[in-house]
């Protein structure tokens, strides 16, 4: 996968401040290291990664990405998920009444769950599973991805309103968000 340098935020083209440097990909292996940035503005806040993807090779991130696979059946399948099950309620029993809990429980809802729910657009919304949490918080929501077999999943699954496309190519009217996430 092609990058190009990305030293200006791309909501407001202000500078950015380096977070990391030397990220790696270790989950898809994609070769190459990256940095963290924040916007400098602080109005804005945006976080990208600098060098950023080249738009034209963004589905080749997300080719073997766990939204384009089905799951997996059988007992293999049912042992995993038994024990993924046992690792999250051990995690959870871990985090109750520390900051990690807190910052995890805050980070499942974009850092929204104080706000009084409206309208959220969350941008590549990948498997909807954010969006349909956040529709259960009372949240009115709309989602977009790039990827057509993708929304269509989330569709499917959720009933959810998910347009596809650039952000920028579908151009929604300013101001009709409370919230727009992006992960």
């Amino acid at each position: 996968m092609r990058s190009a340098p990305s030293p200006k935020c791309i909501a407001c083209g202000s500078d950015g401040v380096e977070l990391y440097d030397g990220l790696t990909d270790y989950l898809a292996g994609t070769p190459g290291t990256w940095r963290m940035v924040r916007c400098a503005d602080a109005e804005c806040g945006m976080l990208w990664l600098d060098p950023m993807p080249v738009e034209v090779d963004l589905l080749k991130a997300y080719a073997t990405y766990h939204t384009h696979s089905r799951p997996a059946r059988g007992a293999a399948a049912l042992g995993l998920s038994a024990l993924n099950s046992a690792c999250k309620l051990t995690s959870r029993l871990l985090e109750l009444g520390n900051e990690l809990g807190r910052q995890r429980r805050r980070l499942r809802t974009m850092f929204l769950g104080t706000a009084v729910p409206g309208r959220l657009l969350d941008v590549g919304c990948g498997s909807g599973r954010f969006l349909n949490r956040m529709r259960r918080a009372g949240w009115q929501v709309q989602g977009t991805d790039f990827d057509p077999a993708v929304a269509q999943r989330v569709r499917d699954k959720y009933g959810l309103q998910i347009d596809v496309g650039d952000l920028a190519a579908l151009r929604y009217p300013e101001g009709i968000y409370d919230a727009v996430t992006m992960s």
